[in-house]
């Protein structure tokens, strides 16, 4: 295997369809510590999942299509996620740690999906990035994972899916997302 066919799995082993799963569930495993309901959120995690996958799916189905598409699928598939994590949230079943990364996804997917049909922006990039920050957030321990969307940021003009800029587009809007996130937060905090 050379380096180019290495990025190229690579990329699809990052991908936001997948990798948006694993960081939530361990949000949701931090969650559950307050909730105690850790089998019921994996239950509603693993659904809200399905739906969001089937929804970027129909990506497969409208080919040729612009790319802006694809995007705007796979957040329309987030949002319905989000759907069903607040149905969740008013049910018990989650608490303020998935409520938080809520707010962060939607404050990052307003401007992606905005940006992209005009630039095309790297969502691999975007949604690598701030993921992981809130993860490192939640618990420092994770700042290792932060590997992942750096080699992100490299990877997707080496497999010609975007350019230098576009990809380092992604991650400065989910940078600027997430500090303007923990602001949010701090300004939160200090009015409780």
């Amino acid at each position: 295997m050379d380096f180019h066919q290495f990025m190229e799995i690579y990329d699809d082993v990052f991908s936001p369809v997948y990798f948006l799963m694993l960081c939530a569930l361990i949000v949701v495993y931090y969650d559950s510590k307050k909730t105690g309901r850790l089998p019921q959120a994996l239950a509603v995690t693993f659904g809200a999942y399905l739906i969001a996958y089937a929804t970027y799916s129909v990506w497969y189905f409208i080919q040729p299509a612009p790319q802006w598409i694809e995007d705007s699928l796979a957040v329309s598939g987030l949002f319905l996620t989000i759907m069903v994590a607040m149905v969740a949230l008013i049910k018990g079943i989650y608490d303020g740690v998935v409520l938080d990364g809520i707010y962060m996804l939607i404050a990052l997917s307003i401007p992606y999906v905005i940006i992209s049909p005009f630039w095309n922006i790297s969502g691999h990039v975007a949604y690598t990035t701030a993921p992981v920050l809130y993860l490192i957030r939640l618990d420092k321990r994770w700042w290792p994972l932060m590997v992942i969307p750096l080699i992100m940021v490299v990877n997707r003009p080496i497999v010609n899916a975007h350019t230098i800029a576009e990809s380092i587009g992604g991650f400065v809007l989910a940078l600027t997302v997430f500090s303007g996130f923990c602001l949010c937060i701090w300004i939160r905090k200090r009015k409780n």
